[in-house]
């Protein structure tokens, strides 16, 4: 669970890489594979926000609670 926990963006950007193959091979309506393709942007989203280049956690820390980060 741990590996879930810490690598869950990496988890969502592999769903985004199934779903895209799989839509490949599909025909839906124009709004479901409006919707596929929204998930898909979502995980991507994700990915870069958390993994590449990964300090929007810390960022979101220091903006939400008004951290002072500095060692001076």
């Amino acid at each position: 669970m741990n590996f879930l926990r810490h690598h869950w963006f990496d988890v969502g950007l592999a769903l985004a890489l199934a779903v895209s193959i799989a839509l490949l091979f599909t025909t839906l309506s124009p709004v479901s594979l409006l919707l596929w393709i929204s998930l898909i942007a979502l995980f991507v989203h994700q990915f870069e926000e958390y993994r590449f280049p990964g300090y929007f956690p810390g960022m979101i820390n220091l903006v939400v609670s008004h951290a002072d980060f500095d060692d001076s």
